[in-house]
């Protein structure tokens, strides 16, 4: 008897977790697909949707950026990483937040492109940071260390972050 307890314990907690885990991974990746989906059919409506109403509106040059981005990015994606894109939690007083540093490489039929990303999913501290804060891309010949994730500066700088190396860090 003890045996069956332990056991349907144990396929009850599997399932759990399974569940769980489904859940928090593949939104962000399509996220990701859609994002650069986006980025592929050079919609810059669509990638304007991708980001937060607080980096739209503190970038005067918002459209600037993106026009650049889209300029910057070439072809059409053949494949990317599929890595999980690190996940963080802040809760205070009843307020709670949600985001995701990606850190993807994109290889289309024309280059190949190193993504770093700072996407909030849930803020209850500002709802005016739902979405893509900040987004860093490099062509890989221009990176300084591809053995490495790739983060930009390191600063998560608000906007649209067109050709900084990892090498721009200091590091």
């Amino acid at each position: 008897m003890k045996k069956i307890i332990i056991t349907i314990f144990l396929c009850f907690v599997s399932i759990l977790l399974a569940s769980c885990f489904k859940k928090s991974s593949n939104k962000p990746i399509d996220n990701l697909k859609k994002l650069i989906k986006a980025l592929d059919n050079k919609d810059s409506q669509s990638v304007k949707s991708f980001f937060c109403k607080k980096t739209i509106n503190e970038n005067s040059n918002f459209d600037e950026q993106i026009s650049s981005l889209l300029s910057y990015y070439e072809g059409t994606m053949k494949s990317y990483t599929e890595s999980l894109p690190a996940e963080y939690f802040d809760t205070n007083n009843g307020k709670k937040r949600k985001w995701y540093h990606y850190s993807n490489d994109i290889t289309t039929d024309k280059n190949v492109y190193r993504l770093s990303i700072e996407w909030y999913v849930e803020n209850t501290f500002d709802n005016e940071t739902l979405g893509i804060t900040s987004l860093y891309i490099i062509k890989w010949d221009d990176n300084y260390d591809n053995n490495i994730y790739y983060w930009g500066d390191g600063k998560y700088t608000s906007g649209i972050n067109v050709g900084i190396s990892n090498k721009d860090s200091g590091e």
